[in-house]
């Protein structure tokens, strides 16, 4: 069976989104006295602050570390979203524009916390390339759907 061009892309990002859980992600940030976090437990951390965020937080800090947590949750089920694309044959546009907008927005972290050089480490790079392998599967998946539907309204498949 042939593998698709999408998942030349997405089974690389899951891999590497899994991966990055394991890795050290930020330190040096004043994360409660550790020196370091791990990918899962910065997930847990963002988690946390979206399900009891603390009294002092505002909304827009709130919001900024609950939506890593949507990001990750989308992360989790993409592989069922690209099994029910396939399926349908349907190229879920929103799903691409909101890829697309998760890597921006995945990448922000690095530049509110620009000043903090030593702050980043091998598994925050790692997923964030997750979500930008994601990005370019969940868009090849849908050209390669929208070419499909092309070739056989044309009648060339």
């Amino acid at each position: 069976m042939k593998r698709s061009g999408a998942a030349w892309f997405l089974f690389p990002a899951w891999v590497c989104y899994v991966i990055s859980f394991f890795l050290p992600v930020l330190g040096g940030m004043g994360l409660g006295g550790s020196s370091s976090m791990n990918g899962a437990q910065c997930a847990l951390f963002c988690g946390q602050v979206l399900i009891d965020p603390p009294t002092d937080t505002n909304f827009v800090g709130w919001a900024y570390y609950g939506f890593f947590t949507i990001a990750n949750l989308l992360m989790v089920v993409s592989p069922l979203l690209w099994v029910y694309s396939l399926r349908k044959q349907k190229p879920m546009t929103w799903l691409r524009i909101t890829t697309i907008a998760l890597v921006f927005y995945v990448l922000s972290v690095d530049l509110i916390y620009r000043g903090d050089q030593d702050s980043f480490y091998s598994g925050y790079f790692l997923w964030v390339s997750s979500f930008m392998l994601l990005a370019a599967g969940v868009d090849v998946n849908a050209r390669q759907i929208k070419g499909a539907a092309t070739a056989l309204r044309v009648g060339i498949a």
